[in-house]
């Protein structure tokens, strides 16, 4: 990444992570053998909070751990800290102690990595989600034109 904005969390998380696991590029199918086999798949900011990365991890069935959602608000809300994802501060200095903690404490992760896998499917594979997503996209719209 050209931009320092965009570059600055990968590096910082790089040199954290160095010191455990090789931190190198891979391959899209090496990358996705990966995160089908990661506990925990750490998702920094990239060009804006939310990252193709989140909906993968989701999807393979690792924990999402990214830095803290909290003050963004989107629907659905797929990144609901300690329910369906784990944050770490935005300036990474607890990263390390966060990871340590997820290890430390597997199955509440585990459990944690499962709701979010649920929130996610129920959203994007399910009529039920469908409905309620079209529900609301449509009572925005409504808001949006004065219509309610």
């Amino acid at each position: 990444y050209t931009r320092k904005t965009i570059c600055h969390q990968r590096t910082v998380i790089k040199n954290i992570l160095m010191k455990y696991l090789p931190t190198d590029k891979l391959s899209r199918t090496k990358y996705f053998q990966e995160l089908i086999n990661s506990k925990i798949v750490i998702s920094p900011f990239g060009y804006g909070e939310i990252t193709l990365k989140d909906f993968e991890v989701f999807i393979t069935g690792g924990l999402l751990l990214k830095p803290d959602m909290s003050s963004i608000n989107t629907y659905p809300n797929f990144f609901v800290n300690e329910v369906t994802m784990a944050s770490h501060n935005w300036d990474l200095l607890d990263l390390e102690e966060k990871i340590d903690h997820i290890l430390t404490n597997p199955s509440t992760y585990k459990d944690i990595a499962k709701e979010g896998q649920d929130i996610y499917k129920y959203y994007v594979a399910s009529e039920d989600g469908y409905q309620e997503f079209c529900n609301y996209f449509e009572s925005i719209t409504k808001e949006c034109l004065g219509l309610n």
